[in-house]
């Protein structure tokens, strides 16, 4: 089975007029999206919107009820779940990209403790639709200048994959290969030097992870 997940993060759809996303234009997106793909063959699976669960350390910016000691997320990304939910001309899973750094401050908490965003906004988004719930991308990574050992950040990690993965969520790593000098969150090392392409201690905690059969 093929899936398809329209457009990465909703590039180039912000309302700089409106000072939020333009959930209208994306959703129109991606109902040409949907009905084009499912013209092709009617088992592909598509979901959205995509959006990046922005959190802010200061609760004014754009205030949800959402919230924890990582933050509070901005209402204008859930607003963006809210409509296409709505007006989507269907869907098979919905997908959402997110950290657990704030837009203006960081991380505000011990690095264990700010996991707990991923599943509030699981537990938001599963009172909105019954769809399964897709994470296209999490990170969990230290603070502007700061830096982790290998093994705290696969602990980090660990920990982030429990969180997000509640409610029997699917989770996408990225970026599944390192790069030159920074394999934090990857599966395997980088593979443009000689000795690249080994298996990192993300991949052995990815892979002891038992997830739902369907999601395999």
């Amino acid at each position: 089975m093929v899936h398809f997940q329209a457009w990465n993060g909703l590039k180039g759809v912000w309302d700089s007029a409106h000072n939020r996303w333009s959930y209208e234009n994306y959703t129109r997106l991606y109902n040409l999206v949907y009905d084009e793909l499912k013209s092709v063959n009617s088992a592909i699976q598509v979901g959205g919107p995509y959006v990046v669960m922005d959190i802010w350390s200061n609760a004014n910016v754009a205030p949800s009820k959402v919230r924890g000691p990582y933050g509070v997320v901005d209402q204008r990304s859930l607003d963006v779940v809210t409509y296409w939910l709505k007006n989507k001309h269907g869907a098979e899973f919905v997908t959402v990209d997110g950290s657990t750094i704030t837009k203006d401050k960081g991380l505000i908490t011990d690095e264990y403790n700010a996991t707990q965003v991923f599943s509030d906004v699981n537990t938001w988004l599963s009172q909105q639709s019954s769809l399964p719930i897709w994470w296209a991308e999490f990170y969990a990574i230290p603070a502007t200048g700061e830096s982790w050992t290998t093994q705290h950040q696969a602990d980090v990690f660990n920990r982030a994959q429990q969180e997000a993965g509640k409610l029997g969520t699917l989770i996408l790593t990225w970026p599944a290969q390192g790069e030159p000098g920074w394999n934090r969150e990857s599966m395997w090392t980088d593979t443009s030097s000689a000795n690249g392409g080994q298996s990192t201690l993300i991949y052995s905690i990815a892979k002891s992870i038992n997830f739902p059969a369907d999601q395999q």
